[in-house]
């Protein structure tokens, strides 16, 4: 975890409970200042209970793409999530989830970055890092 002046992030092993119950990890996310203070040191422990506005989920060589697809729309998009990336390093695809865009926008290579916009302004991911 990283506090920064609009937000605080996450890393692989944080994890949330969400607003339906559901507990689910990200590999990685970022909750806005405000939500996070808002909960109280009680409710900061553990598995947050708080549903992060923008998540990262970086598909390993042992995912379903298919279950992590489910698990940003059903899991994420559902409970609140603003913004979702979902990367996949072996094909090189990175699909970008908004709240309230029924289709993802698709990128196929590492040769860009993915923008944050408008959910986390100014934040870049540059995916050559990943290759």
């Amino acid at each position: 975890m990283t506090h920064a002046d609009s937000g605080v992030f996450f890393a692989a092993r944080a994890g949330f409970t969400l607003p339906d119950s559901a507990i689910l990890a990200p590999s990685a996310a970022w909750v806005r200042s405000a939500v996070w203070d808002a909960l109280g040191p009680e409710h900061q422990r553990g598995y947050a209970s708080v549903c992060p506005q923008f998540t990262v989920e970086l598909s390993s060589p042992l995912d379903e793409i298919s279950e992590l697809h489910g698990k940003v729309r059903a899991g994420w998009l559902a409970n609140g999530t603003q913004l979702a990336f979902l990367i996949d390093p072996e094909t090189e695809t990175s699909w970008i989830y908004r709240a309230g865009q029924a289709v993802p926008d698709v990128f196929a290579g590492f040769d860009r970055e993915l923008s944050g916009e408008p959910a986390l302004p100014g934040f870049t991911l540059n995916l050559r890092l990943l290759r």
